[in-house]
This record gives C-alpha cells, structure tokens and sequence, in this order.
C-alpha cells in the first residue's frame, strides 16, 4: 500500500469571516435582559414555519396572500445547572421567558458580522441527557410567543456591510 507524507504548512484560520461558527457564539442567556448564561452544550434549532394561502377573488383571480398555520418552535441544549431551575419554574408555571444567542457586538447590528436571534420562549419540555463523567445536560424546546399583541416572538438581527448588486 502506497504511504503519502503530509507537511501541513501555514496558520489555521476560520473558513470565512461571512460563516457564524458554534464556538464564536459571543453571548447566549435567558431571563431578563438575558442575564442568565446559556451554557450551551450541544445542538440548537431555531423553526419558523407557516402556511402561504390565496385570500380574495376578483374575475377568478385571487387578490392577495395570507399566512396561516404559523408555528415557531426551538430546541436549546445546554448544561444543567442551578441556573437552568429557573427554566424549569417557567415551564410548570406557563411563564414566558426570554431566550438569546449571539454572535458579534453587544449592541447587534451596529459591528459587520453581527447576527443575533432573541424570542420569547414557552417551555414545553425539558429532557435530561447524560453525558460523559459529571456533566449533565439539558435540552429545552417550546414555542416561540408572543405574550401580547405588542410584543414580537422573535427578532433577528443581521449586519452585513457588504454590498451587492442583485
């Protein structure tokens, strides 16, 4: 069998500036003003979904869109602790609770690169994993609410200098 020598040579860098990747997630909370740590172990999953309908007829031509069967959901893994019993509290109480990961400045949207996701969750479960040795984790999923008609159930910041011409 034929042997190949690696030289490996140069500085490994990130792929790209225009990728978010899992370890520069700059801030991840819970509670209010998210200051609560996330400390997040695993996976998390952000969902929106709805359905696109045809509203209104003229001459057998529909008139405009509409948008039924929204559902957001999200799925959050991170390690158990006693900060993570306020979770907890939450969901048996049927309380909001806000949630938020971010990359990029504390102020997003004002540093090229930011991206930032912040909802108001309802917890609907929380599922212990075992994990190697003393650590635990957990996975959270719920809905993404709004407790009032004024209040979004999700934001999502993105900054992007870059210009393009579509």
């Amino acid at each position: 069998m034929p042997t190949h020598a690696s030289t490996p040579s140069g500085t490994w860098t990130v792929a790209s500036s225009s990728l978010f990747h899992y370890a520069e997630i700059s801030a991840a909370g819970f509670g209010a003003s998210y200051a609560t740590p996330m400390n997040l172990s695993g996976p998390f999953e952000i969902k929106l979904s709805q359905t696109v309908v045809p509203v209104g007829s003229l001459a057998g031509q529909f008139q405009t869109f509409g948008l039924v069967d929204r559902a957001f959901t999200f799925k959050v893994t991170m390690m158990h602790g006693t900060a993570t019993n306020t979770l907890r509290s939450n969901m048996e109480a049927q309380t909001n609770t806000l949630m938020r990961i971010r990359w990029g400045s504390a102020n997003p949207g004002t540093t090229d690169g930011d991206l930032d996701f912040s909802w108001n969750a309802l917890i609907k479960n929380i599922k212990m994993i075992n994990s190697d040795g003393d650590i635990t984790s957990i996975e959270v999923t719920g809905d993404i609410v709004a407790p009032v008609s004024t209040t979004n159930p999700i934001t999502v910041i993105c900054a992007n200098a870059i210009d393009r011409s579509w």
